[in-house]
């Protein structure tokens, strides 16, 4: 765990932002399958932060969470084989460059967000089943082609699971060669357990926004509208966050360990500030008198 705790702790902190940027920051109400949507959140609300701002940052920390796991794969296939061969010439290089696509990937849609006045007309046309209460919602159109949206979308995520494949497929031949004839078999199953434990992650990431990409993508090829439907989508964005903290628990024992232990303290705590102070046991004080 020593070599990956600070790769971990970077996938925690973007997950979290992520979680507080679709609870609390932002709050997307999505209006699928129109590029369109409306912020509820305090950004809004209490600083008045502009829809195209909230948007390029929702979606940024989207895939800065797969690029933490993605990392994740990478470090530990360096430090199973990789350090001793060709990648550790090639390992920064792979991190800043994902990096730098993941900022800059949003710029061809940004590029081409259409004036709202027009567009919201052509958002009404398309959604004519669209409540009026909604309608008098701030509404904020990303774009009205879709090519420029959803080619950039598409193709980060195309290479954030790829990537994320590649590593474990390197992973699990070299745990299977070389790797368990110059190690120990305990440090063998280790590293597998682990693994297995990151596969339980992924499982619960990929759930969390594979599925709701899914939908999107029927409801645009199809132009189908449903609001509940969208929310739901919302729903289980939101979601990731107590499903990973939970899995993650499950998963790394060392995690679940130092919790218990900080829950034990605690409880502790507690039950001595609910004593009452009589029943307490007095202080002994000794002096000593020379």
């Amino acid at each position: 765990m020593n070599t990956v705790k600070l790769t971990m702790l970077n996938l925690h902190v973007w997950c979290m932002l992520l979680d507080w940027g679709l609870t609390v920051f932002a709050v997307p109400f999505l209006l699928f399958p129109a590029m369109a949507g409306i912020p509820l959140g305090i950004w809004t609300s209490v600083f008045g932060i502009s829809a195209f701002v909230q948007c390029y940052f929702i979606v940024t920390w989207i895939y800065t969470a797969g690029i933490g796991i993605a990392l994740i794969f990478e470090n530990r296939y360096y430090h199973i084989s990789g350090r001793n061969g060709v990648w550790r010439q090639y390992r920064v290089p792979f991190i800043v460059l994902n990096y730098f696509l993941n900022i800059t990937f949003l710029i061809p849609a940004m590029s081409k967000i259409p004036k709202q006045t027009g567009a919201l007309k052509l958002v009404f046309e398309q959604l004519p089943s669209l409540s009026a209460e909604i309608k008098t919602y701030p509404i904020y159109v990303l774009s009205n082609e879709y090519f420029w949206v959803l080619f950039p979308f598409y193709f980060m995520a195309v290479l954030v699971i790829g990537e994320s494949f590649v590593f474990c497929g390197l992973i699990y031949r070299n745990l299977n060669s070389n790797y368990g004839i110059t190690r120990s078999r305990n440090t063998t199953t280790l590293q597998k357990k682990f693994l297995r434990a990151m596969y339980s992650q992924v499982a619960v990431l990929v759930f969390s926004f594979v599925f709701p990409a899914l939908y999107v993508t029927f409801a645009i090829i199809f132009n189908y509208y449903n609001q509940s439907g969208n929310n739901i989508v919302f729903i289980i964005l939101a979601l990731h966050g107590i499903s990973s903290t939970v899995v993650m628990l499950w998963a790394h024992k060392p995690y679940r360990t130092v919790c218990c232990k900080l829950a034990e303290k605690l409880q502790l705590r507690v039950k001595l500030r609910n004593i009452p102070q009589e029943r307490r046991l007095p202080r002994i004080v000794i002096s000593v008198v020379s």
